[in-house]
């Protein structure tokens, strides 16, 4: 099952840009699909990062992980946010996570997200 590891598009709609201005600087997105709604889910390691220093490519692999496991189990958690009104085109897919795996695959660019990942993705 592959989940879209995804950013907010610079014209993104302003009500979705306005909901995702909670999420700290260096987060990594996990997008799914809840009762067909786009929800994100998201980590940025605020307890263990500086805010001053972006993140490794290990961190965001590891934050792209914990984002997907909270997502798949369902887990409760305040690094979510549920976005009814949102369509693809208000993001950009910088790669994927496999959930059998957690493999992360990054793209060489972020690319116009095509479509929202099926419910079964989960």
């Amino acid at each position: 099952m592959l989940l879209p590891l995804v950013q907010l598009a610079p014209d993104a709609h302003p009500d979705i840009q306005a909901a995702c201005q909670r999420i700290a600087p260096g987060s990594v997105l996990v997008l799914i699909m809840r009762d067909h709604m786009p929800v994100l889910h998201y980590e940025s390691g605020i307890y263990e990062r500086p805010d001053t220093r972006p993140p490794s490519t290990a961190e965001r692999v590891d934050y792209a992980v914990r984002a997907a496991g909270r997502a798949t189990a369902h887990y409760p958690t305040v690094a979510r946010l549920f976005l009814p009104h949102a369509t693809p085109a208000d993001f950009l897919q910088e790669g994927w996570i496999d959930t059998r795996t957690w493999l992360v695959t990054w793209l060489p660019h972020p690319e116009p997200l095509q479509q929202f990942p099926p419910p079964e993705a989960q």
